[in-house]
Order: structure tokens, then sequence, then C-alpha cells
């Protein structure tokens, strides 16, 4: 299959199964949520889709967060850390907060503040999402559910009952990113087991198959494609998705001498078609 044609049939798949997803969801989910007037109509149509669903445990346990809090909890770093959510990581300056809360085990969230000023909160939730669900269709359709996982992603919305922003808020944030959870082991323990005896040849050229399909072409580094505590690998960062050329050569520097031969193999294999 040549490029152009691996492209447009994921495209196609993607676009097809999305679609089907979203009416499914959406006659739900309308109906569960209020509009929230301080968000936008057009960032609250095209999010409604993907909100968690009404019956979840976390949107229930999060309504309870919000809702008894008698400060806005989005405004910034200090009162997300006053609502007993804690702050696991943080990159860059536009990158999202990664937060845990003690009363939500099996669950990441991950926030942007009020005080964030020219933040597209939308972007990045919605392309995770979407990036989430063409791994999910990739692992399913080459029958890889025993090597490799991705989280289930949902948008979760402030209730309109909650403390607003401030009043002259330039950019309020009214919708927080839910995210399963997926048990990895840290950086430095990543590291040892990409570089072990868990990197497989045959492990290698499932990789190869995702992210050449998917088009995963921030997936090549080992931060992104963590070891998990179950075993299995884990499509973590799904933001960028059908973006090609993928430069593979990225992930050799995380493997062993022997695998990361196999790798460049697979690499100049491919490219020979």
């Amino acid at each position: 299959m040549t490029r152009i044609h691996m492209f447009l049939a994921s495209i196609l798949i993607s676009t097809h199964t999305i679609l089907i997803a979203n009416t499914a969801i959406s006659e739900n989910v309308q109906s569960a949520y209020t509009y929230n007037p301080y968000a936008t109509p057009h960032k609250w149509n095209r999010f409604a889709p993907h909100f968690i669903p009404e019956n979840h445990p976390v949107k229930e346990k999060l309504d309870q967060i919000f809702l008894s809090s008698n400060k806005r909890i989005l405004k910034d770093k200090k009162s997300l850390k006053k609502a007993k959510f804690k702050v696991i990581h943080h990159e860059k300056k536009k990158n999202p907060y990664v937060a845990k809360h003690p009363e939500i085990p099996g669950y990441l969230f991950k926030v942007y503040f009020d005080s964030q000023k020219d933040i597209d909160d939308g972007r990045y939730y919605l392309y995770r999402i979407w990036g989430a669900h063409a791994i999910r269709q990739a692992i399913n359709r080459n029958c890889f559910q025993e090597i490799f996982k991705v989280p289930r992603k949902w948008i979760y919305p402030i209730p309109l009952e909650a403390v607003p922003p401030q009043e002259g808020c330039i950019s309020p944030k009214n919708f927080i990113l839910v995210v399963e959870d997926m048990d990895i082991y840290g950086w430095e323990k990543n590291l040892s087991k990409w570089k072990s005896k868990a990197m497989t040849p045959e492990l290698l050229e499932a990789i190869y198959i995702l992210l050449d399909e998917v088009g995963l072409s921030d997936t090549v580094y080992a931060f992104n494609l963590p070891f998990c505590k179950d075993g299995k690998l884990a499509f973590i960062d799904t933001e960028y998705h059908h973006d090609w050329p993928v430069d593979f050569m990225h992930l050799a520097r995380y493997l062993c001498t022997s695998m990361k031969h196999y790798w460049i193999s697979i690499i100049e294999r491919e490219k020979s078609k």
C-alpha cells in the first residue's frame, strides 16, 4: 500500500467511525448537559460529542468536587491544589497541567488555568481524543490488544452552578480532559525496560506498524510509549496522528545494541518497498 493510499484509508476509516460514535454519543450528551454560557457555543458544540457520559462515576465525583468548592478551581495552580488535586507533571508553558485526585483513583486530569492566556484548550483536547480513537482502531485492526493499549479520554464541562470565572477574566477555562491512568513505569524504569529483554524483535515490528499506519510522528520517543506495570506498552501522547513522515530513527537511541540494529533493519526494509 502506498503512503497516499494508506493515508486515505486511515482517514476514511477514522472519519467513518468517529461520525458513527459521535452520532450515538451526542444524543445522550446534549440532553445530559446544560450549556455553560462562559464557553462559546462553537466550542461547546464541538466538545459535546466527547463529554464524559452522564452516568460515569468520574463525572459524579467531579461534580461533587466542583459544586462543593467555594472557590474557582481552575483559577490557577494554587486553587487546584486547594481542591485536593495534585499536579504530577507540567512540561512547557503552553502545555496542560497533569493532575491526580485522591478520591478518583485510576484517572488523570489535564487542565489549563484561567491564568494561562492565549491557550486553545479545544485543539488540545480534541486532537488527543481523536488520536486515541485512531490508535485504538489500529490496535484492534492488527490484533495487538495483548501488547498495546491507549487510554480512553473524555471532556468534562465545568458545571454551570460551579464558581464562575472572575469578572474580566480574559481566558476562562471551562473544561478539563479526563484520561484513564495507564499505570506506567517512571522515566528511569521505563528507559531500562526499553533496553532490556522486554523489547523484542516482534514488539519492534508491531511498533513500526502502528507508528507508520497511524502517522504517530510524536511517538518516536520512549516517554510517549512507556511500559506499563501490566506488561503492555501504552500510547499516552495522542495529539499528533496522521502526521507523516515519521522519523523512525529517533527510537533507536532508546534500544540496546542488538535491538537498535534490528530496528534499523526494519526501517531500511520498509523504505525499500
